[in-house]
Formats: C-alpha cells, sequence, structure tokens
C-alpha cells in the first residue's frame, strides 16, 4: 500500500453494498412506472406518429379495453412489452415489441404462412403480430371483441386485402 493510501475499514463492504443496490434499483426504477404514467401522454386520442412510409398511426391507448384484454387481465404494465420504454422515451419511438419472446409456438406458426413468406422476402407491408392481432386489446378468440374472432375475420383481413376474406384466417383453427 503507498504512502498515500491507507486502508478505510468497511470500505470494501460498503462497495459492495452500492453496487447492490444499484443493481437491485438502479435500471430497473427508471423502467418501473405504470400504465398510469404511460398514459399521461396515451390518453390523447389525437397522439400520432407518422412512419418512414408515410402511415400515420394513432397511438392513444384505452385504458379500459386494454384492462379487459388479456394482457390487461394479466396485469401487465406497459414495459412488459415495450422494452426500454421511460416516460422520456424519444419521439422517434420505441424498438419493436416481439411478441415472439413470450408467444413462441404462434412464431412457429406464423412462420409457416403466406404473409411471413412475404416478410422475408422483403415485403414491407406483409402483416406482422399486431396486425392481425391488434397492438393493445387482445382478446380471446372467442370474445367477439376480438380481431380474430371468426366473426371479425373476414373485416380484419379486409383492412389489407380488397375482398371480403372467407375461412378460418391466416392460420386456421
Amino acid at each position: 500500500m503507498s504512502k498515500t493510501m491507507k486502508k478505510v475499514p468497511g470500505t470494501c463492504f460498503s462497495l459492495w453494498l452500492l453496487l447492490l443496490l444499484i443493481a437491485a434499483v438502479g435500471p430497473g426504477a427508471a423502467l418501473s412506472q405504470s400504465i398510469d404514467d404511460c398514459l399521461e401522454c396515451h390518453q390523447d386520442r389525437s397522439l400520432t406518429q407518422t412512419d418512414s412510409t408515410g402511415t400515420v398511426h394513432n397511438l392513444y391507448v384505452d385504458k379500459k379495453l386494454f384492462s379487459e384484454s388479456i394482457h390487461g387481465k394479466l396485469d401487465y404494465s406497459c414495459v412488459e412489452c415495450h422494452e426500454g420504454a421511460t416516460q422520456d422515451h424519444p419521439a422517434g419511438g420505441l424498438a419493436d415489441v416481439k411478441c415472439e419472446e413470450c408467444h413462441e409456438e404462434a412464431l412457429q406458426k406464423y412462420e409457416m404462412s403466406r404473409h411471413a413468406k412475404l416478410l422475408k422476402e422483403g415485403n414491407t407491408r406483409a402483416p406482422q403480430c399486431f396486425d392481425c392481432h391488434t397492438m393493445h386489446y387482445n382478446f380471446y378468440r372467442d370474445d367477439p371483441r376480438s380481431s380474430i374472432n371468426p366473426k371479425n375475420v373476414p373485416a380484419n383481413c379486409s383492412n389489407c386485402h380488397e375482398g371480403l376474406v372467407e375461412g378460418p384466417g391466416l392460420i386456421g383453427s
């Protein structure tokens, strides 16, 4: 030990305690906001974002409808899917949600579909999970509010396809 440095009792223990505290609270604290924190902005029905193709996306989230959805009933917060989201997230938006991180089986079915083939071929208009299942209001298939309810499939598919689509939908049942 050099003459200018003196050992301070408890320094090592204090440093470890500080590191544990940062690991336990630091990064997570910024991500632990509630749905209400996000809704400070996203309850505004006029909140939109325009993507690189010029398509305008509405960023409004209906709290009641979300709370009745599958993810809402599971008590998910926004950051469960929108990783890295903070109240100060950039106006340019967040990274894409990765549904496949929880829905691996659905991804395997999707990968066998025509839509996935189009996406792999570079078609930027090919539908992804949220195009058919909606972004925030996912309901079980038998719920009449579900975008994949058999009665809603023709209208849902018609959002992209000109003619009314008949049948069980993308994956089938």
